[in-house]
């Protein structure tokens, strides 16, 4: 018998990466993804939800927060503030939901945070995106209204007490406890 020609067919994957290949093939094979870099997810998702892979995608996002929680523990959260503000949308559109959750409720958390350092990403965010986060900002505009007020009061009551501190201590008072009386004795020795 005769052996026959195995003809190997090449299958094209136009835009991935040899590196979102590897993780793919990972992910075929043992149904397991490895560590996931915030800034290398966005193309494993877009494979993901081309290929319909439902796990796939799921198990990214719990690697990505992995990621992005051990980055706001060593370090400041300013870093994540950005790179949530860039995964945000692409998330929404790869069908990476909890991502996206995750992103939309650390970026409503760090809202103070967000428009000090990146006012021009917020911008470009979607209307609805920008609604939400305006809508669901921590601190609400009411509790900063509230405390700016408290503030106002507390510094007002206390520059009071000063200046009625300040008119009291001088020579003037009541007569038993400051100012001259408390200085002569009370009864004569005469």
């Amino acid at each position: 018998m005769g052996s026959v020609p195995v003809r190997l067919s090449l299958i094209l994957f136009p835009g991935v990466r040899s590196d979102s290949f590897r993780v793919l093939l990972t992910y075929l094979y043992w149904d397991d993804v490895g560590p996931v870099l915030p800034s290398r997810c966005l193309d494993l998702l877009e494979l993901a939800n081309r290929l319909c892979l439902p796990r796939l995608v799921h198990l990214i996002e719990k690697r990505v927060v992995e990621e992005l929680n051990r980055v706001i523990n060593s370090t400041d959260n300013g870093d994540v503030v950005e790179i949530c503000l860039r995964l945000l949308e692409p998330c929404k559109l790869h069908n990476a939901d909890q991502l996206a959750d995750w992103c939309m409720n650390h970026l409503c958390t760090n809202y103070n945070k967000l428009c000090k350092m990146s006012p021009k990403l917020l911008r470009s965010l979607h209307p609805d995106n920008q609604e939400y986060l305006t809508e669901h900002r921590w601190p609400p505009v009411w509790y900063l209204k509230d405390f700016d007020y408290y503030d106002k009061c507390a510094s007002e009551r206390e520059r009071e007490e000063r200046m009625v501190f300040k008119r009291g201590s001088g020579s003037g008072g009541c007569l038993c406890f400051g100012g001259r009386g408390s200085e002569q004795p009370l009864v004569s020795s005469a």
